[in-house]
């Protein structure tokens, strides 16, 4: 079945296989779900609030700053910059 195939009076838009994620949207900008989701066969689904999800992406956020920054101080020839903000 490909995306945006009807199945009845269903439109399938999308499907999502194991490790995949939907909802991410509305937990970012407070805004209602775009979509309804219904599992086709057996399946867990793990539920996350936005405050938890905001804080998991922000951590993400700061480790990947972190590793530009260790990235840019390797760079020599931005080295003069590292000495004139000191």
């Amino acid at each position: 079945m490909q995306d945006g195939t009807a199945l009845g009076s269903i439109l399938v838009w999308n499907r999502i296989g194991p490790g995949g994620s939907f909802g991410e949207l509305a937990l970012i900008y407070f805004a209602p779900r775009a979509a309804t989701v219904e599992a086709t066969e057996k399946a867990t689904v793990w539920v996350i609030d936005r405050g938890n999800f905001k804080k998991i992406l922000a951590k993400s956020a700061d480790e990947l700053e972190g590793e530009y920054l260790k990235l840019l101080d390797k760079v020599e020839l931005l080295s003069p910059l590292k000495l004139a903000g000191q």
